[in-house]
């Protein structure tokens, strides 16, 4: 055994592999043609190591101990057993019990799909594969020799500290936009320019912010017979030619914008702009640049081509010089325009000329660099490519079914994707194709998509599938308007968040296990976690008829716990059923609670200089308010703004701080008002200068200008907002069920009279309402 400690970590090397200790549970594994050039997934070798490692040789087997893990190795390097430390735990099976990663895509999913594998386990040992990665060097892919490269994350139930050890090696996640944190318009349909245009006014004088205008396929040609067939770019031979026909004008793939749809697209993408909306275009561009693109000619020419000796350019991403002029030809001139960042809808596979090269990997790595050129930082919308692509934000996932398995599979498949890093999914919400017209599930999707990633409403070309809340009856019209504007005020938590994803690796939607372990956090997978303040159940099933009431079963851990829609309150520690009619899903505040979020909910405009209310829940907490300019990447200088915001209670008084900004120059011209609302108090004694306190929605209020100083409240002779009483409660939701009025007294009395609960067999249904209203605080 050969040992040396470099700069990088502890390397041991035998004539049989080479084992690489990172940290005190981490570990590498190879055998043959060992590499310390970047791939693919790893791109960071240079992980510094301060521990100590304790080895032993023995007949058939090597041991090494770090601070926290005792492996247990073969001569030949096959890792037999890992001890961890801390719980005393031998794991021999390091496969077992993976908390899964995530998928390619959803295209096509009705139900559920197979997922990769995560870098976190329940049984405390999970493995990376990186055998089959590219070399990267001098930013260029290099097939890789035949090998073993296995990592071994032996972190036990720390689930955050595997997967910050992930982000060490791979590269952390980018700081995104804030616009990509609005509302996004996307659909599959031919618009003209006039129909978009009347489109985006339709949602204005509907009230809906939209943050993101999505223009799919048809802004190119995609009919390419019909538009092209009287010319003269192919021969008579050729247009009598089936087979070239069929590739030739194949409409997939375009690059030159449709003049019959717009007349003037510098005009339309300026309007776009005008109206505060950032704009993508669709890309498939596996069928190259054909002869009767308009910039088929430039593109010849700037590939040293005669363009009269052919009718084609194919596409190749493993060419150099054809992917700088894809870009410099193709792309530079529509991003001049007005075009932000592109669409990559790649669906031909994973081959190319370059063995082990994916062609999506190649397209979200080269697109991803490109975009990030300007002094904006970068974006693409594209499917996964496997570990390592969350440095390539955002996902798209693909085209769902409109059915409800499709919906109920989407909350966990976007959660346990944090645990391989991938954390910025864009769903197609509200399904994309197929299904019947579900008004119900419509509005439950649209809920989740407001507490996902990324809101983008999407559909397929039929005429009966666009997600227009106008094109739904009134009730579902109404209540999709609220939560596309509730998403809308919601985008100074997110982009806080944002930025405690892109800082401090904390997903802002990720499984209860990473902030509460408890057999529960993996029992009920659809639950999450939305940033720091926030836990969602959406719902995944039709409502009872009888009671109007759709049911999820769930768990609230200890603490005290407000549901933002209803003010109940709930103790925590607890397994139950909840139950809530259209108007609202499960989401819940823990006790302490800070969410930062816009008044205006109705316009596109998502500028600091707004006014802004701050909702609390008294408790003991600490709040990171993060902004910046949300596009520029001058954040990397330094020109942002962090406030620490603290809630602070005891027996009796509140207080709520807000401090100073760390940057007094960026907060110079900002001139907003907030207002602070306390959500679980209804009046208090207030001790505040300069203040104005008023009720909203029945909670004390604070208004203030913020002028950038230490900023504190506190709050005496409280009077805190409690639940109702339980049986006039009960009375209520009873009286809305749609049954005999006889049986609902019998409901009734199941609970408040001994001799009908022993004759009663009232069925679980009706009562669960009920009881989720017994079991509340």
């Amino acid at each position: 055994m050969i040992k040396s400690k470099t700069d990088e970590n502890y390397i041991f090397e035998t004539n049989e592999f080479r084992i690489s200790f990172i940290t005190e549970r981490l570990f590498r594994i190879e055998k043959e043609n060992y590499l310390d050039l970047p791939t693919q997934v790893i791109i960071n070798r240079q992980v510094k190591s301060t521990f100590s490692i304790d080895y032993k040789e023995y007949k058939e087997f090597h041991e090494f101990e770090t601070p926290f893990i005792k492996v247990l190795i073969s001569k030949d390097g096959i890792v037999k057993k890992i001890g961890l430390k801390d719980s005393l735990k031998v794991i021999k099976e390091f496969k077992k019990d993976n908390l899964k990663g995530t998928a390619r895509t959803l295209d096509g999913v009705n139900e559920s799909c197979p997922l990769s594998d995560g870098v976190i386990s329940k049984n405390g040992v999970a493995i990376l594969d990186d055998s089959n990665s590219l070399v990267v060097y001098d930013n260029q892919l290099y097939p890789r020799k035949r090998c073993s490269d296995l990592y071994y994350f032996a972190y036990g139930n720390r689930y955050q500290e595997a997967l910050n050890a992930f982000y060490m090696l791979t590269g952390n996640v980018p700081l995104i936009p804030k616009y990509a944190l609005g509302n996004w318009w996307s659909r599959y349909h031919a618009y003209s320019d006039e129909e978009y245009i009347e489109l985006i006014e339709k949602f204005k004088e509907k009230n809906i912010p939209i943050s993101v205008s999505v223009i799919d396929m048809d802004w190119h040609y995609v009919n390419n017979y019909d538009e092209f067939k009287d010319t003269s770019v192919f021969t008579k031979k050729q247009l009598e030619d089936n087979e070239f026909m069929t590739m030739y004008y194949d409409g997939w793939t375009g690059y030159t914008w449709n003049k019959n749809l717009f007349k003037d697209y510098k005009k339309f993408l300026k309007y776009l702009h005008d109206n505060n909306l950032k704009v993508t275009l669709n890309l498939h561009p596996a069928l190259g640049i054909r002869k009767y693109e308009e910039s088929f000619e430039l593109m010849a020419n700037e590939l040293n081509i005669d363009p009269k000796t052919t009718n084609h350019i194919p596409f190749d991403v493993t060419n150099k010089e054809f992917m700088n002029a894809y870009f410099k030809v193709l792309h530079h001139p529509y991003e001049n325009d007005g075009v932000n960042f592109w669409w990559i809808d790649w669906q031909q596979g994973s081959n190319s000329k370059m063995e082990a090269l994916d062609p999506l990997w190649a397209l979200n790595h080269y697109h991803y660099i490109d975009n990030d050129r300007s002094n904006n930082r970068p974006l693409i919308l594209s499917r996964y490519s496997g570990p390592g692509s969350h440095r390539y934000p955002l996902g798209f996932s693909g085209d769902t079914y409109i059915t409800w398995q499709a919906l109920k599979f989407q909350p966990y498949f976007t959660s346990t994707a944090t645990n391989i890093g991938y954390v910025w999914w864009s769903h197609d919400i509200g399904g994309h194709m197929c299904g019947i017209r579900d008004n119900e599930l419509y509005l439950r999707w649209l809920q989740l998509g407001v507490f996902s990633p990324i809101n983008r409403l999407h559909s397929t070309s039929n005429l009966y599938t666009g997600k227009e809340p106008w094109k739904f009856e009134k009730q579902t019209e109404k209540i999709a308007t609220y939560y596309l504007q509730l998403r809308k005020a919601l985008i100074p938590y997110l982009y806080s968040m944002n930025y405690q994803t892109y800082k401090n690796n904390k997903a802002i939607v990720r499984p209860m296990y990473y902030d509460y372990l408890m057999d529960y956090s993996y029992k009920y997978k659809n639950q999450f976690m939305f940033g720091s303040e926030l836990l969602v159940m959406p719902i995944t099933t039709k409502t009872n008829k009888v009671t109007s009431l759709a049911q999820i079963e769930g768990f609230l851990p200890k603490g005290k716990w407000f549901d933002i829609f209803t003010n109940r309150i709930y103790e925590g520690n607890i397994s139950m059923s909840f139950y809530r009619d259209l108007y609202s899903i499960p989401v819940f505040a823990k006790e302490g609670s800070i969410i930062p979020m816009f008044i205006d909910r109705i316009t596109n405009n998502i500028s600091n200089n707004q006014d802004m209310e701050i909702l609390v829940y008294s408790g003991n907490n600490t709040f990171e308010l993060y902004e910046d300019d949300g596009e520029s990447k001058q954040y990397l200088d330094g020109n942002y703004s962090i406030r620490l915001l603290k809630v602070s209670k005891n027996e009796n008084e509140v207080v709520f701080t807000i401090n100073k900004t760390n940057n007094p120059l960026y907060h110079e011209n900002i001139d907003r008002n907030i207002i602070i609302k306390f959500k679980d108090i209804l009046d208090a004694s207030i001790e505040s200068n300069d203040v104005y306190n008023k009720k909203i929605d029945g909670c004390l209020c604070i208004e203030f200008n913020d002028k950038n100083i230490d900023f504190s409240i506190k709050l005496t002779n409280i009077k805190y907002l409690s639940n109702k009483n339980k049986k006039a409660e009960i009375v209520d939701l009873v009286s809305s069920y749609q049954m005999n009025n006889d049986l609902k007294n019998d409901l009734f009395l199941y609970y408040y009279d001994s001799n009908v609960y022993k004759k009663s067999s009232i069925s679980k249904n009706l009562r669960g309402p009920i009881e989720e209203i017994l079991k509340s605080k």
